[in-house]
């Protein structure tokens, strides 16, 4: 009795971290699954469900991409450190020029700093709402060193932009609603948070809890913005259009993919329950 809530316990453990990481469906066995999730598993009955809910593939970024938007309202809600860190790491493991790693975060978490920043960005007031603003500044002194003007004035604006695509992802797989801000005095900016004269303040991105839900942006066709081999050739390859067809191949996938997601948060409050 006692060895079987040990088992229980160390299941319902090893789900935590399922839901968390990944982990292969293959190291489940169903009776063991069921055991550790006690009532949990009476909306699940298979291990079936498992390999085609539970494993991480290669659609997920796509489903994080499509989603995600550019929200500028937010809930008055403190944002857990742990969240705000994961989308730091993920800001620093973007690629960079000459592994240089020339950016530098500074979070902003004090509401009159925020109000501060707002209007050094041109009086976007509306990022008073949010309850953690990222300022994303590239240090030039290496890249300076390394690529002279090319690494001062491309290189790092680029290594900073990589890393904001990032977090902005990051943010959305962390259920926070973000936004990428470019329009802001950068004197204005660089006096309000001290930033040197080695440095300049490349993006600003706001993050929260969405109190807003913002449409679909329409899109202009693949078609349109595609060329192949040189600029302006469409003539010899015919046979690729409508690239859409490819596109929307794996929408089935990803509703699945939504479908899983939403379980997983299901999962999570019943075992925060547990």
């Amino acid at each position: 009795m006692l060895a079987e809530r040990s088992n229980g316990l160390n299941m319902h453990s090893t789900l935590r971290s399922i839901i968390n990481h990944i982990i292969k469906p293959s190291l489940f066995h169903s009776s063991v699954y069921s055991k550790a999730t006690q009532g949990a598993m009476h909306m699940y009955s298979s291990a079936t469900f498992i390999s085609k809910h539970f494993m991480i593939n290669s659609m997920d970024v796509y489903e994080t991409i499509k989603n995600r938007r550019s929200v500028r309202k937010y809930l008055d809600s403190p944002i857990p450190f742990d969240k705000i860190a994961r989308i730091i790491d993920a800001g620093h493991n973007a690629p960079c020029a000459g592994n240089l790693q020339a950016w530098r975060f500074i979070v902003v978490k004090t509401k009159e700093k925020i109000a501060e920043i707002a209007k050094n960005a041109y009086e976007q007031l509306w990022m008073g709402t949010a309850p953690v603003i990222i300022v994303i500044c590239a240090d030039n002194t290496k890249i300076k060193r390394a690529y002279g003007v090319r690494g001062e004035r491309l290189y790092s604006i680029q290594d900073c932009a990589l890393a904001a695509m990032n977090m902005l992802l990051a943010a959305e797989e962390e259920d926070l609603a973000s936004c990428f801000v470019g329009a802001f005095d950068e004197r204005m900016l660089k006096r309000t948070l001290d930033i040197p004269d080695t440095a300049r303040p490349q993006a600003i991105i706001t993050l929260g809890y969405p109190d807003e839900k913002p449409a679909t942006p329409l899109k202009t066709e693949l078609k349109d913005i595609l060329f192949f081999d040189k600029w302006g050739n469409r003539e010899d390859i015919k046979e690729f259009f409508p690239l859409e067809q490819y596109v929307k191949s794996g929408k089935s996938v990803a509703k699945k993919l939504g479908e899983k997601k939403n379980i997983l948060k299901d999962l999570k409050k019943i075992l925060k329950k547990k």
